[in-house]
């Protein structure tokens, strides 16, 4: 990518990638540098060139300041329905005069993208809201987005798995909001992917058709995109000329867009950037000066194994000088992180563990070596210098925080832990969490089937949610000695 002035009278600049190893910043905040700058009027960008500085005059005052606004309405910072800063707030911290940000919103009111009431001015234009915003009508005259899934167990889960409610629910709670509703299409009795992608499109078409005027776009999850039907099942859909999404919620399909299955628009891959999350977990740590890493569990899965691969190659570009120590088998301790009651099961063994029966009657007793025989990994870490963990998920997180306390450790002055995912589990006990940005994506692509709201997502279809760093008190800087663990 290039970016240019409107005059063509440019100074190239390095790509985005050179700009955050240059500085020392990441892809992420490097990219999201770059679209200030275009807003603002300072940069404009062109596909498949290398970026450049435009000319200061491309732009008007107000038009900049009307891009920068447009940008934080499309990236969900100003949220639809909700009120605009004030004006006199703008002029005292964005620097812009009164009749700057008036005429600003004003133009922005042209668009579509806000409107006023009374005094204030507010995000999304009133034409578009629903009477009675908030409450879907069961009449046949409601719209409609279609939730596809292989089968039944999916659409179940797309409101129950954090994996996939925390883009869910934002995404079926704004789209109630507008007065559309969500129906799913499923065929409870398939057994495989194979013949998943003929007969859904089948179902799906057949929805499609039925709902005529009120059909408004299609989201698609618990998919394989490697599957040879489903470039041409997504072909299909998109004959309607609606948004049709893929919730990629593992990023397993990095750069499969629309130029993958030869279509030009309506369909979008949402998920979130991996490597910009593994790399916001190892600048936390380096920044807090953390210089060796235990990453238990990684052997477990693909997946497992990927994220433990990136922290790697982001320390070793990040922080040269940390050590990372990865146990690469499968930890019996991740198999036991998963299911129902995963967790109760593991503290009643951290009591049995720290308690023997004497006399008929439960008291604290040696048992140390017993629970460092528990996990081993995780204490030979820490006795080969560990002073953080990262846990590869927030449940295996919820794990490793009551070993690491039934160890003695104080967490975070002996040890620091920081996890990924935010999901619920995460609130009950003080871990420190990557999150993914899921439910800003789920606003975003609520807005995309509304209609009111354009989705940055560029050529290729394709938007990652951007990584933050939840810190609920896990996280400090390394003991000024480390501790060792004695079994």
């Amino acid at each position: 990518m290039k970016v240019l002035s409107s005059t063509e009278s440019t100074e190239e600049l390095p790509s985005i990638r050179d700009l955050a190893s240059q500085r020392n910043i990441s892809y992420a905040t490097a990219w999201k540098a770059l679209q200030v700058l275009k807003a603002q009027g300072v940069a404009v960008t062109r596909p498949g060139m290398k970026a450049a500085r435009a000319g200061e005059d491309v732009k008007s005052a107000s038009s900049r300041f009307a891009a920068v606004i447009k940008a934080r309405i499309q990236e969900g910072v100003y949220r639809s329905g909700k009120p605009l800063p004030k004006i006199a707030y703008l002029t005292a911290t964005e620097k812009v005069s009164s009749d700057t940000a008036g005429k600003s919103f004003r133009q922005l009111s042209r668009e579509g993208l806000v409107h006023r009431q009374g005094r204030s001015w507010f995000v999304g234009s009133e034409s578009r809201r629903a009477p009675g915003s908030g409450k879907i009508s069961a009449g046949a005259s409601t719209p409609v987005v279609l939730l596809q899934t292989f089968y039944l167990d999916d659409w179940q889960q797309a409101f129950e798995s954090h994996q996939h409610s925390s883009f869910m629910v934002p995404l079926r709670n704004e789209l109630a909001e507008h007065g559309i509703g969500m129906m799913p299409v499923v065929d409870p009795n398939l057994v495989s992917s194979t013949i998943g992608i003929p007969m859904q499109y089948r179902d799906v078409n057949q929805a499609i058709g039925d709902l005529g005027d009120r059909y408004r776009g299609t989201v698609t999850i618990a998919q394989n995109p490697t599957d040879r039907y489903f470039g041409t099942f997504l072909a299909r859909i998109c004959r309607a000329e609606k948004p049709v999404i893929y919730f990629d919620h593992r990023d397993d399909s990095p750069g499969i867009g629309r130029g993958k299955f030869g279509i030009d628009r309506w369909y979008y891959r949402l998920g979130f950037d991996h490597s910009a999350c593994a790399e916001l977990a190892i600048r936390s740590l380096a920044e807090l000066g953390h210089r060796c890493v235990s990453v238990p569990g990684a052997g477990f899965v693909d997946w497992t194994r990927r994220r433990a691969a990136l922290l790697v190659d982001h320390a070793a570009r990040l922080a040269p000088g940390m050590r990372i120590l990865v146990e690469n088998k499968s930890s019996p301790l991740f198999a036991a992180a998963f299911g129902e009651n995963k967790l109760t099961d593991f503290v009643r063994k951290l009591d049995s563990i720290r308690h023997e029966t004497k006399a008929g009657r439960s008291e604290p007793g040696p048992s140390l070596g017993r629970l460092t025989a528990l996990i081993p990994s995780v204490v030979s870490h820490l006795n080969d210098g560990a002073s953080a963990i990262v846990a590869l998920n927030d449940r295996l997180a919820a794990h490793l925080y009551l070993y690491i306390r039934a160890l003695g450790l104080s967490i975070p002055r002996d040890v620091s832990i920081i996890s990924f995912d935010n999901e619920p589990l995460s609130t009950l006990l003080p871990i420190s969490t990557i999150d993914f940005g899921f439910a800003r994506l789920g606003y975003l692509a609520a807005h995309l089937y509304v209609g009111d709201i354009p989705l940055r997502a560029g050529r290729t279809g394709e938007l990652g949610g951007v990584p933050n760093l939840v810190n609920r008190g896990s996280l400090g800087p390394p003991p000024g000695k480390p501790r060792r663990v004695l079994g």
